[in-house]
């Protein structure tokens, strides 16, 4: 960071030696709205070399302008957070569940997926029946969505035998 005594003497002179150049402009137009990651600046300012954009980022964090946070996500910390997904994608369920057809039309195909994304890539009729239960979604509503993912050829009926693997990576709408 620069001295009191290394800035010019004139507000405007300061602020043009500080923030003066085209690029560091436009970065601090992007930061003024949100924070955003390297790749992300770099996408978005276009036709700005990696190297002025690290050079613009170190100067600006130099005089204290900006502030640079490293953010390092281990293993347990993104487990952390899908366990707390799937309570908050619950609950927003249960709110949904009281909203009229009209107001939201797909809420039974993301009733569905939430199903089906439970039993995981392979399960059987029995799982299907057991998770449904658990779920408070009737048996007979489970049945019909395994029969109709069968019939679009989103799930495979394996063997004949009542198991079932999915086939493609989503689920249809």
């Amino acid at each position: 960071m620069r001295t009191k005594e290394e800035l010019p003497a004139c507000p405007v002179a300061t602020t043009v030696s500080l923030i003066g150049s085209k690029w560091k402009l436009l970065i601090l137009r992007n930061l003024r709205i949100r924070s955003w990651r390297f790749n992300e600046l770099k996408q978005d300012l276009d036709g700005i070399s990696q190297k002025v954009l690290t050079d613009s980022l170190r100067s600006l964090e130099k005089d204290g302008i900006i502030t640079r946070w490293d953010v390092k996500i281990t293993p347990s910390d993104f487990k952390a957070v899908l366990q707390l997904a799937e309570p908050l994608y619950c609950h927003a369920m249960h709110i949904l569940s009281f909203l009229p057809p009209t107001e939201i039309s797909r809420r039974a195909n993301v009733e569905r997926d939430f199903f089906f994304m439970k039993l995981g890539t392979t399960f059987t009729r029995k799982q299907v029946r057991e998770q449904a239960a658990v779920m408070g979604i009737k048996e007979n509503t489970a049945l019909i969505w395994l029969k109709r993912l069968v019939d679009y050829g989103d799930l495979v009926h394996v063997d004949g035998k009542g198991n079932y693997m999915i086939a493609r990576a989503r689920v249809r709408a």
